[in-house]
């Protein structure tokens, strides 16, 4: 029904006063993450991606084990008045965003259509590992792109992509070691506009246009920065824990932070105490990352030998 129903009717756009709201663009005009994604998915020339993965599937953390189906299936969109020759690659990759197997395909998508590629299975795909990178190039230049994972960001193991971010004239350079989802930049004043924000990199460097604002007091985070702040990694033998640090006394919560990973004995563990370690006493949430269940733990002051009471 083209030309008889068509168009997108954005609700909302912008605040009329100061409040928490669903809005793309805030009462003083600046961009929220929405208003960069919807510059994104309504780009005139966009390649798309439907991934199949635990959410496709059965999200019940407490669900009996099931053979998990990976794959991807890219889409290009042409918007434009013209055909559009264009090149899309993608690359099956590991948390440090190093390329695993790729593939890509030249083809021409006629105008105001889309073109459906072909389904690529990702069996070979480590559930929480693993992720999946996929761009679109025109006359030389990247004009689309992004990335899917096959299991809840919350669930994948980001490795530390050590960013950093710097001006150089109306340019910002954000340089990550590794793979970084939903990059986001904001200066002293957080009043700043750029040419993306965001976005997400599989390590190396990308130059970012200032459109507005002045690069002072720069600030750069990913959801890495989000699911691993302000935990603990403790390790028991072969298992792996998280501990959220929040330690129950009295009335209140207090939070407790640690440089590096330690023995779960380490925190209790009375010779350990005598080479500088305190164990913190009070109620832990342990979280176990293997079969993905909570636990809580109670350090006590009653004494067992050498260990006290969990």
């Amino acid at each position: 029904n083209r030309g008889r129903c068509m168009g997108t009717v954005i609700w909302q756009l912008n605040d009329c006063w100061p409040v928490a709201s669903w809005s793309s663009i805030d009462y003083c005009g600046r961009w929220k993450a929405l208003h960069y994604y919807a510059k994104r998915f309504f780009a005139p020339l966009m390649l798309s991606c439907a991934e199949e993965g635990i959410l496709t599937q059965d999200t019940n953390p407490n669900a009996e084990p099931y053979h998990v189906r990976k794959s991807i299936h890219l889409n290009v969109a042409n918007e434009t008045m013209s055909d559009q020759e264009v090149t899309v690659r993608y690359a099956l990759r590991n948390a440090d965003g190093e390329i695993l197997r790729e593939g890509s395909v030249s083809l021409t998508v006629p105008a105001l259509s889309s073109r459906w590629l072909s389904k690529e299975d990702m069996e070979d795909a480590e559930l929480y590992s693993n992720y999946v990178s996929y761009e679109m190039e025109t006359e030389g230049k990247v004009i689309s792109g992004g990335s899917v994972m096959f299991c809840a960001p919350k669930h994948f193991r980001f490795h530390d992509p050590k960013m950093r971010v710097r001006a150089e004239g109306n340019e910002l350079v954000v340089t990550a070691s590794a793979y970084a989802r939903s990059i986001e930049i904001i200066n002293e004043d957080d009043d700043m506009l750029l040419e993306d924000n965001y976005f997400d990199m599989n390590g190396g460097e990308r130059r970012i246009r200032i459109v507005r604002g002045n690069p002072t007091g720069l600030k750069v985070r990913s959801i890495y920065d989000i699911r691993y702040m302000r935990t603990w990694i403790i390790m028991e033998n072969t298992r792996k824990y998280i501990c959220t640090g929040q330690v129950l006394r009295g009335t209140g919560a207090v939070q407790r932070s640690c440089t590096a990973p330690v023995p779960l004995n380490t925190l209790v563990n009375r010779s350990a105490m005598q080479n500088g370690c305190k164990p913190f006493f009070g109620i832990y949430m342990i979280i176990d990352r293997i079969v993905n269940r909570c636990y809580t733990v109670t350090i006590t002051k009653a004494k067992r030998g050498n260990h006290y009471v969990l």
